[in-house]
């Protein structure tokens, strides 16, 4: 073997090097999960416990709400008695200091119209004094035919105090 050849053990040697090099780059690729220290000011990004008052039927309803960075959106309810519990998908986004709005859907199987879709609209206000928020939500309900159930209505308001690890 001259100088200038690389032998069989060299080239594996090498690649091995070289993957173990792009598994490390990639690796600084991915997003880092941010983590809020405590009483660091993280917005409404975190999990709630929200009192929903409907002020059509006088209702109440329960709700976990999960903010996500980036906009994500989810919420579960115990349906106040009301409707079953159920669980909805959204997104939210800032519109001013401390001022957010989300939209969130979820999906009522009713027995006598069928699947229900059920989308949230609220407008919120984050308290950093007291890290809760509060805000105003409208429901409406259309069925899989596209027919419009319910709508509107006097709406509902809603106070949410976060969840604490």
């Amino acid at each position: 073997m001259d100088d200038t050849m690389i032998g069989r053990r060299q080239l594996i040697a090498g690649a091995g090097l070289a993957g173990a090099g792009a598994i490390g780059a990639v690796s600084l690729l991915r997003p880092q999960a941010a983590l809020a220290a405590e009483g660091e000011d993280r917005g409404i990004v975190g999990g709630w416990l929200a009192t929903v008052h409907d002020l059509d039927d006088n209702s109440t309803i329960h709700a976990a709400i999960a903010f996500s960075p980036g906009g994500g959106f989810a919420e579960t309810d115990d349906g106040g008695g009301i409707h079953p519990p159920g669980t909805g998908v959204g997104a939210w986004v800032a519109t001013g200091e401390h001022h957010y709005r989300f939209e969130f859907l979820s999906f009522v199987n009713d027995p006598q119209v069928g699947t229900i879709t059920v989308t949230v609209k609220a407008r919120l206000q984050y308290h950093p004094e007291s890290d809760t928020w509060t805000g105003t939500s409208t429901v409406t309900g259309v069925a899989s035919t596209g027919q419009v159930l319910f709508s509107g209505g006097k709406g509902q308001t809603v106070r949410a105090t976060r969840i604490r690890p």
